[in-house]
């Protein structure tokens, strides 16, 4: 592809776009996949979306003097997307928005740049900037224009190939003020971070060291993760969970019909955890999704064992008498 840069190395990344043609046949078919999308976005202008403001955002009470004393600006109001009746809804002009890989691997991501780059190409003069190697690119203003072309090899794929990742955190003041210096000095009006329940906190304390120093870049949080510990009255799910979800179903169906099968064997899969809180309280979404669609003969969920206080005794017990009957 003409437009392709070539290789270079940018900070410890080294920026290798791909080509279609590069693609095995397998990857090149679900370039051509079509995606089902909302009506609101069927069109792929943002001229076609309406956006109405539906009500104010809340947290539940026992928590809200807690978050207050992090962040100024609470219950900001829920958007909701509708299709737009003809084309005469205004169009930003001039912005340019920089994308951020900063949470583990995971299915969608490389789709989710695909989709930026196809609406806002009904954008006059608008360019989505992709970060190469995370947060520590954010930095060191590591970007690189996304364009459809670039966009194309990469429908489809896993993982965060495209433009890398780091797992570190923005927590200090200095970490905050680099991330302001670096939109500031990039002139973006956009800032997205792509990841998980860690990266969204850090999204919201980037977004109020922004807004008390006026910088006009606005902040928005992806969430992203395979385990699906982002899930609330607002995040039906997050990007990847489905797909991870569907991919760890189909390992442990076809070991359980192995199972079936031999009739001499009993198998013992782990699934990964999710971790929200910090780290401190384990989730089970992903266990639980799989074996919703899998029927094995016993899950064990963390949620269940920390609330029921069960030792290791119980467990072999309960497993046992499982393997009795």
């Amino acid at each position: 592809l003409s437009n392709v840069p070539q290789p270079r190395r940018m900070g410890e990344f080294l920026y290798i776009p791909q080509s279609k043609n590069s693609r095995s046949q397998l990857q090149q078919w679900r370039m051509e996949r079509e995606h089902r999308v909302p009506d609101s976005l069927a069109q792929r202008s943002i001229a076609a979306v309406q956006v109405k403001v539906v009500s104010d955002t809340m947290c539940q009470e026992q928590d809200m003097s807690y978050v207050k004393k992090f962040f100024s600006t609470m219950g900001a109001p829920l958007l909701e997307l509708s299709p737009q009746a003809g084309s005469g809804c205004m169009v930003p002009e001039k912005q340019r928005i920089g994308v951020v890989f900063c949470g583990r691997q995971a299915p969608g991501c490389h789709d989710f740049l695909c989709g930026m780059v196809d609406m806002f190409k009904s954008s006059p003069d608008c360019k989505v900037l992709g970060v190469v190697g995370g947060t520590h690119g954010l930095f060191n203003k590591q970007v690189v224009e996304l364009t459809p072309e670039i966009c194309e090899a990469y429908a489809g794929t896993g993982g965060l190939e495209l433009l890398g990742r780091t797992v570190d955190r923005l927590k200090s003041e200095e970490e905050l003020e680099k991330a302001r210096n670096a939109c500031e000095e990039l002139e973006l009006t956009g800032l997205v971070l792509v990841g998980g329940a860690r990266t969204n906190s850090d999204a919201a304390y980037i977004a109020e060291h922004f807004s008390k120093l006026k910088c006009k870049t606005s902040v928005v949080g992806v969430p992203c993760g395979i385990e699906g510990n982002m899930v609330n009255e607002f995040v039906e799910a997050s990007i990847g969970f489905d797909s991870a979800a569907k991919a760890v179903a189909q390992l442990v169906g076809n070991t359980a019909i192995d199972g079936s099968s031999a009739r001499k064997y009993y198998y013992f899969l782990r699934v990964m955890d999710g971790a929200s809180t910090g780290g401190r309280t384990s989730t089970s979404h992903l266990a639980l999704e799989v074996a919703l669609q899998t029927k094995p003969n016993m899950l064990l969920l963390t949620e269940e064992v920390d609330e029921k206080r069960m030792s290791l005794r119980e467990l072999v017990k309960e497993v046992a008498d499982m393997v009795a009957q």
